[in-house]
């Protein structure tokens, strides 16, 4: 893409419908919403065909039957028409197993990385390398300083890496497709929106197409939002990927840590704004709480009696106690939260729900709760979210560097802390 929202040609050339033949194309269109569409000109015979609101059509070098929503009908001398494909997109050229693939990223957030050559004549940064057991992943940042300052002007979409996932040993589609799967989450997680690999090209050893995937995945429009991601990368960092996929090598854990990243990524958003963010989050602790300690049994339940363990604060401290993190809020917090009670002022997991609370069951009697709340929403947000994260990241097992939302420092390189020596400012014990 040369600019923002650039219309990508996936297909120009012949349409089957029947007997009938006639020209039209394929095309990714980015506003005002990510999708692909078509576009076919010249139909005068097909005036009775196109009576209809979707249709199946031939893609002629392809062979490739898709369905095609109709939206337009442009009548004059001819018909021009256009629509939406509302389903997956793949061009099939052979079933052979898969050496390498190559795919791009849009939108994905800025980060130094690691120096890679881009041309003959020089290198910049940008470089992320995942290794795991049986491929590695490459991402390269290919945007320039112009390209960067349009996105931000202009909003929408823009291509931001070049990407490639290279296998030890030719490998089957089912294989792929796990790895593809997880992928489109941990790269949300890691950019703090929605982002999937789009684009896909499959290679043989032979270096011969396998398939093409232009299907448009759910990509976020560009918004900036606040990420854990360290400064600079590490060998911790790079080996975060293959944790992830040890963390969700069943689909039922996989589901849960989906379950839990959707809730995270809405709550970061803003998608509900703040009240509705509150509730997002807790539903991301309920799933963690009932993932690990219910059904893993992998945690242990805080609470004496079978009541008091399942309070809803007392998930939530089940969950940050068995990673010995305190259950307080951030030092520059805590007097902001004195007033809700005397005893668990400083408590996080105590206010948490009870706002929580105070939102989904809203009453007379709960208005008490939300008027102490004016003007306190932000830091209870972004806490939650903080302690989100840092759980995320030690159930996958990450030992490494995070930035820190709690620091707030203009700097980023120093809001750099240790996931396994958080300060006291951070809430940990």
């Amino acid at each position: 893409m040369e600019y923002p929202n650039q219309e990508i040609l996936i297909y120009q050339g012949e349409f089957h419908f029947g007997t009938h033949l006639f020209n039209g194309k394929i095309f990714v269109k980015w506003v005002p919403r990510h999708q692909l569409r078509f576009e076919i000109l010249d139909c005068s015979d097909l005036k009775a065909i196109f009576d209809k609101n979707e249709i199946s059509i031939t893609i002629g070098s392809q062979n490739k039957k898709v369905k095609f929503f109709i939206e337009n009908k442009f009548y004059g001398e001819t018909i021009n028409i256009k629509g939406s494909i509302n389903e997956k997109l793949i061009f099939t050229q052979s079933k052979k197993k898969i050496k390498y693939i190559d795919f791009n990223l849009v939108n994905f957030r800025e980060y130094f990385g690691l120096s890679y050559q881009k041309s003959p004549k020089g290198s910049r940064l940008g470089h992320i390398s995942f290794i795991s057991t049986d491929h590695s992943i490459e991402i390269q940042n290919i945007l320039d300083e112009k390209s960067k300052k349009a996105i931000k002007s202009e909003g929408g979409y823009i291509i931001s890496n070049n990407c490639r996932i290279k296998f030890n040993k030719v490998t089957p589609l089912n294989r792929v497709n796990f790895i593809v799967k997880r992928l489109k989450i941990f790269l949300s997680f890691l950019n703090g929106r929605r982002v999937a690999p789009l684009f896909l090209k499959a290679y043989s050893s032979d270096e011969k197409i396998i398939w093409e995937d232009y299907s448009p995945y759910i990509t976020d429009h560009h918004k900036y939002v606040q990420s854990w991601l360290p400064f600079r990368f590490d060998d911790e960092f790079c080996s975060l990927w293959n944790k992830f996929l040890n963390v969700t090598e069943t689909e039922s854990d996989f589901e849960k840590m989906d379950f839990v990243i959707h809730w995270y990524l809405e709550a970061l958003n803003n998608s509900g704004y703040t009240n509705g963010s509150i509730i997002f989050l807790q539903n991301s602790f309920e799933t963690l709480y009932s993932w690990l300690v219910l059904e893993k049994g992998e945690i242990k339940a805080f609470g004496e009696s079978d009541k008091e363990k399942n309070y809803a604060s007392n998930k939530i401290r089940s969950l940050l106690f068995h990673f010995s993190l305190s259950t307080e809020f951030p030092k520059e917090y805590r007097k902001t939260f004195k007033e809700f009670d005397l005893n668990k002022s400083e408590d996080f997991a105590y206010v948490f729900p009870l706002i929580r609370n105070a939102y989904v069951h809203y009453s007379e009697s709960k208005k008490k709760d939300l008027e102490k709340l004016k003007g306190k929403t932000w830091p209870l947000l972004n806490t939650g979210i903080f302690y989100l994260e840092v759980l995320l990241l030690r159930i996958i097992g990450y030992k490494g560097i995070i930035r820190s939302r709690i620091k707030g420092s203009a700097y980023p390189a120093e809001n750099q802390v240790s996931i396994f020596n958080l300060s006291k400012e951070l809430a940990v014990k």
